[in-house]
């Protein structure tokens, strides 16, 4: 499956060795994101920083596993869809998110992983507008395990 990843997801994998952070590393999921996912992660980097008490090359060494594990979505691949996606969701942050994954989804099943409470508010006009589902950590663990058994 297709898993769009919302910054705030690959935030809490830097900030805390936690079941995300195996989870997005784990390779059962094809995880994928707007490129400019690590443009708010540098931007967020001194607040990644001081809540999980990594030094710098550890954060450095943790982000570029990411960035191998995470596929970037061009935003050219997904400008056309930009419009609709924030008429949809109520912060544009979230509109690029939501945009790759539509166009990610016209190849299979697709879903965004989102910790976001306003996000996952939407998952039912995402679902119904879009053929996506909106995702938070348990219920990606509980979809991972009815299609590939468990996830540890």
């Amino acid at each position: 499956m297709i898993v769009v990843v919302d910054c705030n997801i690959v935030m809490a994998a830097l900030i805390r060795d936690s079941y995300t952070r195996r989870l997005l590393t784990s390779q059962r999921i094809e995880a994928c994101s707007p490129a400019y996912v690590f443009e708010e992660l540098a931007e967020h980097a001194q607040e990644i920083l001081r809540k999980s008490g990594l030094r710098d090359q550890e954060f450095n060494r943790l982000t570029s596993l990411l960035r191998r594990v995470i596929t970037e979505v061009p935003e050219h691949a997904y400008r056309h869809r930009l419009g609709k996606a924030a008429e949809i969701v109520a912060d544009a942050d979230d509109a690029p998110y939501l945009a790759a994954a539509s166009v990610l989804a016209e190849n299979g099943e697709c879903a965004i992983w989102t910790s976001d409470k306003a996000f996952l508010r939407k998952g039912k006009e995402i679902r119904q507008t879009f053929g996506i589902l909106v995702l938070d950590s348990a219920a990606l663990a509980t979809r991972m395990r009815a299609i590939i058994g468990c996830v540890q």
